[in-house]
């Protein structure tokens, strides 16, 4: 078998040799045994079928990775909406309550920036016939202002029977 292989890299031929080396004086090539061709053949196919499956299984990682990072696109896009929608609530409502509009009417306010929603708000306020000056103004917190309280002068509760009788139509507002 040794000496099989020796011959089969001494049969080399040069292009020089090639040349010539016509059809009628082309020395015998030797042949290649049937199970060395098999042997070699199996080897080869076996070969390309692991480079294969390397490819695929490589192949198949990165649209792996490549899907994973869409989720995550898809998640940042996700995200990313629910936030400018918050955001633009949020100026909304300040835009309203600086505008002395019930905050029910803040969803129907329209814009993208705190400018546009100011002008709205305005807009929107002088369509209703109310000036910014005639709204309450609201408390440092965000609540709606509490109206003020209307007090009494006289109360019951800090006098005595005698002066209860005596201002009786004042405290009765006959």
């Amino acid at each position: 078998m040794a000496d099989e292989v020796k011959d089969e890299t001494q049969d080399v031929t040069t292009p020089e040799k090639q040349a010539e080396t016509t059809p009628e004086t082309q020395p015998e090539q030797k042949m290649i045994p049937k199970y060395r061709f098999d042997e070699l053949n199996l080897r080869t196919k076996t070969a390309e079928d692991q480079l294969k499956k390397m490819k695929d299984s490589e192949k198949k990682k990165e649209t792996d990775a490549l899907a994973e990072q869409n989720k995550w696109k898809e998640l940042y896009e996700k995200r990313t909406a629910e936030l400018d929608t918050e955001r633009i609530s949020r100026l909304r409502n300040e835009s309203a309550i600086k505008a002395g509009l019930p905050i029910e009417f803040a969803s129907r306010l329209v814009g993208a920036t705190p400018e546009d929603l100011d002008a709205d708000a305005l807009a929107l306020v002088k369509f209703m016939g109310k000036t910014q000056d005639e709204q309450p103004k609201p408390q440092p917190n965000g609540f709606p202002p509490v109206p003020p309280k209307t007090e009494n002068k006289l109360n019951s509760k800090n006098m005595t029977p005698a002066e209860i009788r005596a201002n009786k139509n004042k405290l009765m507002n006959w």
